[in-house]
């Protein structure tokens, strides 16, 4: 449907892309080359009308709606106008009332070349928004007609596809499995999973070209994790992929380094206690400088599903923060490793929101369960505002949140994982290639990444837990990277 909501292989859409891109290419040098004998505002009509008439309505009911939802007339007309058969017809009708063809027609096939092989865009399906945004894969799956039953149910030791990972993992072992900090983004739908009935645990990962990527190494107690990682290691190979991870955590590098893999610091994990928790202190004038400038201003914070509705008007109003807050940065949003804003049922994941002295959403920060018995607390996910929102804004909504948690016994609010920042000695399976690219990021990775920004963010609230966490690969290579980095969604 659009660049965010593939129903293609990632190869399969790119060959519809390449194939509007060349005929692209070709009509336009055909323009260029009788350029003299075009009629220059016919083409720019025969170029626009189709937006005009399909897309500019549809737009303008989008970006008035509150909710983001409006008439499926809006996505027929959108539709019926992006098509070569009515547009063809058009064209058609055009020639016969001037007698023949002209080389403005060629307006038409351009502009959807344009969408299909430039932006990616085809048809809009009723079930998804009319501009493209990330929807979750239940709901894409549900405008393929698709429901979560029909969803793939392999054989014990396989992977499961999608659906809520309560369907493949009780929610007691679950949440006795998963001590990792940043632990609850291994649920992501977008994930994979692999479980063993024999095995109390699982595996989370994606594919990636030749790779399956594991995110947060193995999440099982550790007398199962060798095993279970034996038998996804056997999966892989029956399957013709290389295995790598990210975010492992350093209890488990030895585990990965005497299966072969190589491993490699990646970044540093930060938490602070609540316990003794308070924003006194020489050390955090500023913070609270900050965040009392926030308060003059009329700034306050208020929780989803307690202090306002949990509802689908709220949430699309995250959205709106959400691409504005991207749109700002001129970046795609990242992949993987990082958090998703959920939808109103997801309710184990917690948002915060800063309204401004009008009551209109600014910002948000969502913060989602850690378990396990190590450091049970609440992870800071996900952080979105306005462009324009004034200083000290996440400072407010990270307050108010600690606030909140500390009072209801929370013991500790992990500020989640930040690559690149590595120093020490390195692992004995480390790989010194790997290092010099790490320290290279960080060093110049800015727009990748802004490592060394997030850590001071995150320093500057007394985090006083640093754990690293790993890469590891079988074996390491350019194309493990790069795998990675189309992973991800940094490139």
């Amino acid at each position: 449907m659009d660049n965010l909501n593939r129903f293609h292989t990632r190869t399969t859409y790119w060959i519809v892309r390449a194939e509007n891109i060349a005929l692209l290419v070709l009509l336009s040098g055909l323009l260029l080359w009788r350029a003299g004998e075009v009629h220059w505002w016919r083409f720019l009509a025969a170029f626009w009308i189709i937006d005009f008439v399909g897309y500019i309505p549809g737009a303008i009911a989008y970006r008035c709606s509150k909710t983001k939802e409006i008439s499926r007339w809006y996505y027929n007309t959108y539709n019926i106008a992006h098509t070569y058969l009515v547009t063809g017809t058009g064209v058609a009708l055009w020639a016969y009332a001037i007698g023949g063809f002209e080389w403005a027609m060629l307006g038409v096939p351009i502009h959807l070349c344009v969408d299909r092989g430039v932006f990616g865009n085809t048809l809009k399906p009723v079930e998804l928004s009319f501009e493209p945004r990330r929807h979750p894969d239940e709901v894409v799956l549900r405008a393929l007609g698709q429901s979560e039953g029909s969803r793939s149910r392999e054989a014990t030791g396989a992977s499961k596809d999608g659906g809520a990972i309560e369907e493949f993992i009780p929610k007691d072992v679950l949440t006795d499995v998963l001590e990792h900090p940043s632990g609850y983004l291994a649920l992501s739908r977008r994930n994979r999973v692999f479980v063993n009935t024999d095995l109390p645990g699982f595996i989370s990962y994606r594919k990636q070209g030749k790779h399956l990527w594991l995110f947060g190494g193995v999440h099982a107690r550790p007398d199962h994790a060798g095993a279970l990682l034996d038998r996804f290691l056997g999966f892989a190979e029956e399957k013709r992929y290389r295995v790598a991870a990210v975010q492992v955590r350093e209890s488990q590098v030895d585990l990965f380094a005497s299966r072969g893999f190589t491993v490699n610091p990646l970044g540093t994990t930060f938490a602070v206690s609540l316990k003794d928790f308070s924003l006194g202190g020489g050390a955090k004038m500023q913070l609270r400088n900050k965040i009392q400038k926030a308060r003059r201003l009329g700034l306050k914070v208020v929780e989803l599903g307690r202090d306002v509705p949990r509802d689908a008007t709220w949430f699309a109003k995250l959205d709106e923060i959400s691409r504005l807050w991207l749109k700002a940065k001129g970046k795609k949003e990242l992949d993987f490793m990082v958090g998703e804003i959920g939808g109103p049922d997801d309710n184990e994941r917690r948002i915060f929101l800063v309204l401004d002295a009008e009551d209109q959403p600014i910002a948000f920060i969502s913060y989602v369960p850690v378990w396990g018995s190590e450091r049970p607390g609440y992870l800071h996910d996900l952080t979105r505002r306005v462009p324009d929102a004034p200083s000290g804004t996440m400072e407010l909504c990270n307050a108010e949140a600690i606030a909140r948690l500390k009072g209801e016994g929370i013991k500790y609010l992990h500020f989640g994982f930040t690559p690149f920042i590595v120093d020490g000695e390195e692992c004995r399976a480390a790989s010194p290639m790997v290092s010099r690219l790490i320290q290279w990021l960080r060093r110049y990775g800015q727009k990748i990444y802004p490592a060394d920004s997030q850590a001071a963010y995150k320093m500057k609230w007394g985090t006083d837990v640093m754990e690293r966490e790993y890469v590891a690969a079988r074996p390491i290579s350019l194309r493990a990277v790069f795998d990675l980095l189309l992973l991800t969604r940094s490139v």
